[in-house]
């Protein structure tokens, strides 16, 4: 009887012992997922945690998109500061150290235009199609460059019209004639973006077809806008970056105040919508 109840007395201990190992174990179990639960939610783990795959690879394509735009902005600053040196400048400008930063201006908005051209055209080369791209803004954008270029280009080489442009702004009792603001990178630029406008509609014939995609209805009214206005369908509503804008009507303000007649920026009315 004795014996028995020993038995069960240690028996009832070893499982108490058991018992209580046991139950220490969950609260230690159950304290350690509190603390990690905690931490997981502490604002300090977002910091310290490792980024995910995806989220890593979302920081290296901004950070090489970035040095991308560097690279390309330091480019265009050297490529205008060059072209500005090369190319010939405005003689009809009083001050030579005007005629060099003017150059150099207007060639630098040249390139950070121009270059705005070509992503949509390679990336149609890319694709091989030309979805999502606007036919009625391609046809309008090249007609736009053409009245353009038109204007630039006899307004820096006609003979005829920079004669009645002198005589029709020139100040009466006033010796000093004005010259027309219009500048060989005005005309470089105008030619420039024919040329790309040109061959972005190109791509949609030749990727796509016209007769699949063929302009709208509208067209005409448009069209007939912008013979009258040609800065109104110009790249600036898309494509336009901001600096070749500022640098664009820095260079206008630029002349006109080296030459002391402000007739030059009512004279040259396209060259101030491009730029806005």
């Amino acid at each position: 009887m004795n014996i028995t109840t020993n038995k069960i007395g240690v028996n009832s201990g070893i499982t108490s012992r058991h018992s209580s190992s046991s139950n220490e174990d969950i609260d230690h179990q159950n304290n350690h997922i509190v603390k990690a639960d905690a931490e997981a939610h502490h604002p300090l783990s977002l910091v310290n945690a490792a980024p995910s795959p995806s989220t890593k690879k979302s920081i290296d394509s901004v950070q090489s998109s970035s040095s991308k735009f560097t690279k390309v902005s330091v480019g265009i600053l050297t490529g205008g500061i060059l072209l500005g040196l090369v190319l010939p400048k405005n003689q009809t400008l009083p001050s030579q150290s005007w005629q060099l930063l003017s150059n150099v201006i207007g060639y630098t908005y040249f390139l950070a235009w121009s270059t705005s051209f070509y992503p949509q055209i390679l990336l149609n080369y890319e694709r091989r199609t030309t979805q999502g791209l606007s036919v009625d803004f391609c046809v309008l954008n090249v007609l736009g460059y053409v009245c353009y270029t038109t204007y630039c280009v006899n307004f820096y080489f006609n003979p005829n019209i920079i004669k009645e442009y002198s005589e029709r702004m020139s100040v009466a009792g006033d010796d000093a004639t004005a010259q027309i603001t219009v500048q060989g990178n005005d005309v470089a630029f105008a030619i420039h973006a024919v040329i790309m406008a040109t061959t972005t509609l190109s791509q949609i014939g030749m990727y796509d077809g016209f007769t699949v995609r063929p302009p709208s209805r509208r067209r005409n009214v448009a069209i007939e806008r912008t013979c009258r206005f040609p800065w109104l369908s110009l790249r600036a509503w898309e494509y336009k970056n901001l600096t070749g804008g500022v640098l664009s009507f820095l260079q206008l303000i630029g002349d006109c105040a080296d030459m002391k007649d402000w007739s030059g920026l009512t004279g040259n009315p396209a060259k101030i919508m491009l730029s806005i």
